[in-house]
């Protein structure tokens, strides 16, 4: 699966849909693509990028709380974000509330699609939202969404096959309750809205949902099949790791 190492920001990976060859890992499964954690899309002067563009989106006011508390916990991270000329301290020292206000927190997910780095306050016009939300809509090859990663994981093999590796799930943090993402409590944001985000975030909802329903047996079987093996909790899943270091076949 290419994005164990997109979640926290819920952003763009590119190039490449995994091979899967029942047994041989692609190269993004062997984790050769750290250094695309937040690389923008490269766009031609003229036409679409010349890649197969997969993507997970997240709740805009998620990601933007996780963006800070990331901030926080590892300060001297992250000097790929694109931020603001001269104002990179000012994001990382600043309180919630601050980062909250800061121009650079909205639209990363936007940004991105356009080939802008994900902190830059470069204002995005209209035209340019529409743009990215066409291409969520019809261009990319494959939309999840964050904060339904299971669904996500299973659609993924619905649509392309193969099985599902242990390291899909070993990189996110799940909760035992449900098996999703751990959610950061939205109360923090106030009354924080990322209008570019949102508009890009319901693009792809509207279009995860709709290929989610047209699998929905698929998914279903796939996603109780994880349940079983894994019980969601972080101790077994490493077990789990160990003992079947080969795909195990759950799709």
């Amino acid at each position: 699966m290419v994005t164990n190492l997109t979640l926290r920001l819920g952003t763009v990976v590119r190039r490449i849909l995994p091979c899967y060859n029942y047994g041989r890992l692609s190269q993004l499964q062997r984790k050769r693509h750290d250094s695309w954690f937040h690389d923008p899309l490269v766009w031609p002067v003229k036409g679409l990028p010349d890649a197969d563009v997969v993507m997970l989106v997240r709740d805009p006011t998620q990601r933007v709380l996780s963006a800070y508390h990331h901030l926080r916990a590892h300060p001297s991270c992250c000097m790929a974000w694109g931020w603001p000329r001269g104002q990179t301290a000012s994001y990382r020292n600043a309180s919630l509330s601050s980062f909250l206000r800061k121009e650079g927190t909205r639209g990363c997910q936007t940004k991105m699609i356009l080939g802008q780095p994900c902190m830059s306050d470069r204002t995005i016009s209209a035209e340019e939202i529409e743009r990215a939300t066409r291409f969520v809509e019809r261009y990319a090859a494959f939309v999840g969404l964050t904060d339904h990663y299971l669904e996500s994981v299973c659609l993924w093999h619905a649509r392309f096959g193969g099985p599902v590796f242990p390291e899909e799930l070993v990189a996110v943090s799940l909760t035992e309750r449900d098996g999703q993402l751990k959610q950061h409590d939205l109360s923090q944001a106030e009354h924080f809205i990322d209008e570019i985000d949102e508009r890009v975030y319901r693009t792809a909802r509207r279009r995860f949902m709709r290929e989610l329903q047209a699998r929905a047996a698929r998914i279903s079987g796939c996603r109780t099949r994880i349940s079983d093996a894994i019980g969601f909790r972080g101790t077994r899943l490493l077990k789990w790791l160990e003992k079947a270091p080969l795909p195990v076949q759950l799709a």
